[in-house]
Formats: C-alpha cells, structure tokens, sequence
C-alpha cells in the first residue's frame, strides 16, 4: 500500500484548506464513511493497476494474431482439427519420443 492512504490525503487536503482559511467540515459520520471506504477504495485501484499491467506484459509477450506470420497461424489452426496424440503417461511419451 502507498506511504499515503486516501484517508491520508483526504486529511491532509482539509488541513491544507484549514491553513488558507477554507472551511471543509467533514462531520464525524463522514470521517468515519471515509475511513470505513476507504481501504476498499484503495484495494481496487491497486486491483486495476495491476490488471493493467498483466495486461500491458501480456500483450507485449504474446502478440495479436496480425502480428504473427500467416503460415504460423495456419499450422496451428490445422494442429488444432484434432490430430493431436493423447499418452498415458511420461513413460509412453518418452517412448515415442526415442522412436522419432
């Protein structure tokens, strides 16, 4: 969490409007709303940047299908029609594998 809540920040703007004369009176049922939502405020926007930043990776780390060569996209859509061989387990596999 940042050094600086929202709760922190809503204080520190209404000392700020306190210093220069500005009346912000939050009442204590608005305090206490505050500090109650406060934590949530904050756990979904840390939520979102990171879902924004998975995102961004992702995108940078595997490229859109128009970015991809055509041939590519075409084995893979072939590959994809059900000719795919199922094995048992490691060993099986294994044993394909030596018989390639």
């Amino acid at each position: 969490m940042a050094p600086y809540g929202i709760y922190t920040a809503i204080n520190i703007v209404m000392h700020k409007d306190h210093e220069l004369g500005r009346s912000s009176d939050l009442g204590k049922m608005e305090e206490e709303f505050i500090k109650r939502v406060s934590p949530e405020i904050e756990r979904r926007v840390a939520a979102r940047i990171i879902e924004n930043l998975v995102e961004s990776l992702e995108w940078q780390t595997y490229p859109t299908e128009d970015r991809i060569k055509p041939e590519l996209v075409e084995k893979v859509r072939k590959a994809e029609r059900g000719k795919g061989k199922v094995f048992r387990d490691v060993k099986e596999f294994k044993k394909y594998l030596a018989s390639l």
